[in-house]
């Protein structure tokens, strides 16, 4: 399996620290991967651009370290790939120098969307397609744009001669008996390794159920300390991902240096030395600063911010001015006192550094398991969830008030007025949830719509079987 490398921070090589943002690649066997490494370097950098149809593309200087990741990510599953003999069993292990084109356009591309090549595969024997549009074509252009730039460079002979339409297809057979006989002969029989694998990919909300006040409260009483607490209900009030609302919880009165990858966006302007933070949402150099005490005590229910969230877009998220209360309360009895980069961030854990997602999201899960035992159930539950719990929270609370206005029943509301009703409200959510796309925000909605509506008709499916049956029917 090939290896994400990064260099080590205390390298003292002017050369290598000139390059510390970029990955490198490792082969299993430790090989340094010499042309997919130099390739790396040439796309990291900014001095190569994908080219997209018949655009004139211009050298991009600059990508964000989440760019670099999922370029070095791609990179790296395709060279894993080609080391796994169980792909391409008729070709053996394909080293790059003979990578040919039908590897990726054939083999690589088909085993992806049949589902062979993916975690679900390989850790339960089910075949799940991945996503065309958001992984595999990205995949596939990379792999694709890799071996055209390590041929102008003469590091390889590209594109290689394509075997006959009969040998690529028993190359296709081969290869799918190969993946299934390289799983475990019952990978099923350990349910307790794999009830609990989650894959990063956007989840339909329908196989999440939004948490029950019970659970909630459980999952909250048994988070181990304040400041994971506090990021639970941060995370349920405000509806932002993990990962923004533990970047963008600066402390105003602070001191603060924004990080490399923000002081070089060309929008908004960050200041490149440290500077003191204050509470303002009209400035473009205090996005991210919490209300500070005086708004947090003021009669106003909810507060703005800007936050930085998902893709460097910018856009304003609300909190309750009671949970702005409880983190300044916690800020002055239970808070770290640190001199540190840290200083400025709000949640700290025992040591004096900022919380991290995965440490949220570990608490989360210990918390789960102690609030299943306690309550004797099942809960359905990762740090994201508490997302869905927002979203269907905030659509079932509009539409109940809706309905209130009209003078209507609250709980029997036929689809069409749940939908009407919830139309109104998908606009704001998917700003609030920072959603690219309504149709992500509209799944809430369906969701909200078949648990309310779809209970409703089947009862009323099973009332009707008992008149088709009749009274001797035993139900």
């Amino acid at each position: 399996m090939a290896s994400i490398n990064w260099v080590h921070p205390a390298c003292r090589s002017p050369f290598l620290k000139k390059i510390r943002h970029i990955p490198y690649l490792l082969g299993d066997d430790g090989e340094y991967l010499d042309g997919p490494n130099l390739y790396l370097q040439e796309r990291c950098s900014g001095r190569l651009r994908l080219k997209r149809g018949n655009e004139n593309q211009v050298a991009t200087f600059y990508l964000s370290s989440n760019s670099i990741t999922a370029i070095a990510y791609r990179m790296a599953n395709f060279m894993t790939w080609l080391e796994t003999v169980a792909c391409h069993p008729t070709e053996g292990r394909v080293h790059w120098t003979q990578v040919a084109e039908w590897h990726i356009k054939d083999l690589y591309r088909d085993q992806m969307i049949l589902g062979y090549w993916t975690q679900e595969y390989w850790a339960t024997g089910k075949l799940f397609s991945l996503n065309f549009s958001s992984t595999i074509r990205p995949r596939l252009v990379e792999a694709m744009a890799c071996c055209t730039w390590m041929c102008e460079q003469g590091l390889i002979c590209w594109p290689k001669p394509e075997p006959s339409i009969d040998e690529c297809h028993h190359a296709y057979l081969d290869a799918k008996n190969a993946l299934e006989q390289a799983l475990p002969a019952h990978p099923h029989d350990t349910p307790e390794e794999t009830e609990d694998l989650r894959y990063p990919r956007r989840q339909d909300p329908s196989n999440w159920a939004p948490l029950t006040p019970v659970e909630l409260s459980a999952i909250l009483r048994h988070m181990p300390d304040t400041a994971r607490k506090l990021a639970a209900k941060t995370y349920l009030a405000s509806g932002m991902r993990l990962d923004e609302l533990l970047s963008n919880m600066l402390v105003p009165g602070t001191v603060h240096l924004r990080s490399e990858d923000e002081q070089k966006l060309a929008r908004p302007r960050f200041p490149r030395k440290p500077y003191v933070l204050r509470y303002d949402p009209k400035d473009d150099s205090m996005i991210g600063v919490l209300p500070d005490e005086e708004a947090a005590f003021s009669p106003d229910q909810m507060l703005p911010y800007r936050i930085m969230g998902k893709g460097k877009k910018i856009r304003r998220v609300y909190l309750p001015s009671w949970l702005c209360r409880d983190l300044w309360r916690y800020y002055v009895t239970e808070r770290p006192r640190v001199k540190t980069s840290s200083q400025s961030h709000m949640l700290l854990n025992s040591r004096g550094d900022r919380l991290r997602s995965w440490s949220v999201s570990h608490s989360t899960a210990k918390s789960r398991k102690a609030a299943e035992t306690e309550l004797g159930s099942k809960i359905a539950i990762t740090t994201h969830v508490l997302r869905h719990t927002y979203a269907c929270l905030f659509l079932e609370s509009f539409i109940s008030s809706r309905a209130k206005e009209d003078g209507l029943d609250q709980a029997n509301l036929s689809q069409h007025l749940i939908e009407r009703y919830g139309a109104e409200a998908t606009v704001i959510l998917q700003e609030l949830l920072g959603h690219a796309l309504i149709k992500d925000t509209n799944r809430y909605l369906r969701q909200l719509s078949m648990g309310r509506v779809g209970l409703r008709y089947l009862h009323l499916f099973h009332s009707e079987l008992k008149n088709v049956f009749g009274a001797d029917a035993t139900f």
